[in-house]
C-alpha cells in the first residue's frame, strides 16, 4: 500500500456491503438535501429579506400587509405555515427530485451538470407558469417562485448526483 492510499478506505468488493454503503450514502444525501431545501425556503420566502418582503406584499390574500412591519408579516407566515409543514415540504421536494433523477436515469449513465441545469430550468419554468395561472397573473411572485423551483431542484439534484470517487488531494501533492 502506498503512502497516499493509507488514508483512504479499501475498495469494497462484497455486494451486500456495497448496497449497505450505497443506502447509507443516499440517506445522508437525502437528509442533506432536505436540510438545504428547508433553509432555501426560509431564505427565499422570509419577509426579513427584501425579496421575501416584496413577495409577501404581492400575495393575493385578504389581509393588507403593506402597512405592517416585517415582524408582523413573519409572524403571520409562521402562523400559516408551521415548522412541521416546512419540514414535510422539504422532504417531499427532495423525494420528488430523487424520483425525477431516477426517471431520467441519472444513476445509470454518467451525465454532466449542464443536463441537470437544463432540466431544473425547464421544471422551474413549468412550475412558474402553473403558479402564474394560479395567482391570477401576478408577475413578481411567479418569477420569485420560478427561481425558487429552479434553484431548489438544482441544489437538491447536485446533492444526490455529485460523485467524489476520483477527487483526492493526495494525487495532486504526489505530482508536485
Amino acid at each position: 500500500m502506498e503512502d497516499s492510499e493509507q488514508y483512504w478506505l479499501k475498495k469494497v468488493e462484497d455486494k451486500e456491503e456495497c448496497w449497505l454503503s450505497y443506502g447509507i450514502q443516499m440517506t445522508f444525501r437525502f437528509i442533506w438535501s432536505s436540510f438545504l431545501i428547508g433553509h432555501l425556503f426560509d431564505f427565499m420566502f422570509s419577509a426579513i429579506w427584501m425579496h421575501g418582503y416584496v413577495w409577501a406584499l404581492n400575495q393575493y390574500i385578504d389581509i393588507d400587509l403593506s402597512e405592517k412591519s416585517t415582524v408582523v408579516i413573519v409572524e403571520h407566515h409562521l402562523k400559516v405555515v408551521g415548522i412541521k409543514e416546512r419540514i414535510l415540504h422539504s422532504i417531499l421536494i427532495s423525494s420528488a427530485v430523487l424520483g425525477m433523477c431516477l426517471m431520467c436515469k441519472y444513476h445509470r449513465v454518467s451525465q454532466n451538470i449542464w443536463k441537470l441545469l437544463r432540466l431544473s430550468m425547464a421544471l422551474g419554468a413549468l412550475c412558474g407558469l402553473s403558479r402564474c395561472c394560479q395567482m391570477k397573473q401576478r408577475l413578481y411572485p411567479a418569477l420569485h417562485e420560478i427561481f425558487y423551483s429552479y434553484l431548489a431542484f438544482f441544489i437538491s439534484g447536485v446533492c444526490f448526483l455529485v460523485q467524489f470517487d476520483d477527487l483526492t488531494l493526495r494525487k495532486k501533492e504526489k505530482r508536485e
